[in-house]
């Protein structure tokens, strides 16, 4: 097994990573949100095909388990481009110029 990732940024980027390979051409952009204790990894990707939005936008959460590198809650919500510039993150996430950009970098 990978030793674990022990930042949320680490996470941040190879998630990032591995979702944008997994779908060439799809995922335009993917945005890391702060959480102030540092125990959730915040991830909102840019996909084109993704499913129209309500605002707020909704994140779906993935506990940390044993067996994997990453040691950290995971929340990602996936929206299409032209609703960044009209949907507010998930509750308690902060505004969008509270979020660094993971990738591209």
């Amino acid at each position: 097994m990978k030793e674990k990732l022990t930042t949320i940024d680490q996470v941040a980027k190879y998630l990032a990573k591995i979702h944008v390979e997994n779908e060439p051409g799809i995922i335009s952009e993917v945005w890391l949100f702060p959480d102030k204790y540092d125990k959730e990894v915040r991830l909102v990707e840019i996909d084109k095909t993704a499913m129209p939005h309500d605002n707020p936008i909704a994140a779906f959460g993935f506990p940390p388990f044993s067996e994997s590198i990453i040691p950290f809650r995971v929340a990602l919500a996936v929206i299409r481009p032209e609703e960044k510039e009209r949907l507010e993150p998930p509750p308690g996430w902060g505004q969008w110029n509270q979020a660094k950009k993971v990738w591209p970098s």
